[in-house]
């Protein structure tokens, strides 16, 4: 969670430079609980740790975050249902 919300549309600007971290894929703003989610690609527990602590943590501008892991892929489909039937 962004921690200045006075200012949060600048943050994709502002802080893009600390979100090129190569472990990060993709990058949403969203709405609920959190103002942003990024998905990132580790090799393990310990690389997740590292992140945290040695990348994620050193962002003053995030107040919080949580964090979950993929256990399985249910469905991953890239083709969006643009027709639909009545």
């Amino acid at each position: 969670r962004y921690g200045d919300h006075r200012d949060l549309h600048s943050f994709p600007t502002r802080r893009s430079s600390d979100l090129a971290f190569d472990e990060v894929v993709e990058c949403y703003k969203v709405t609920g609980d959190f103002d942003y989610m990024i998905k990132v690609m580790l090799a393990d527990i310990d690389a997740l740790n590292t992140f945290i602590s040695e990348k994620m943590s050193k962002i003053d501008e995030i107040d919080h975050f949580k964090s979950f892991m993929i256990l399985s892929k249910i469905k991953d489909s890239k083709v969006a249902p643009l027709t639909y039937e009545k």
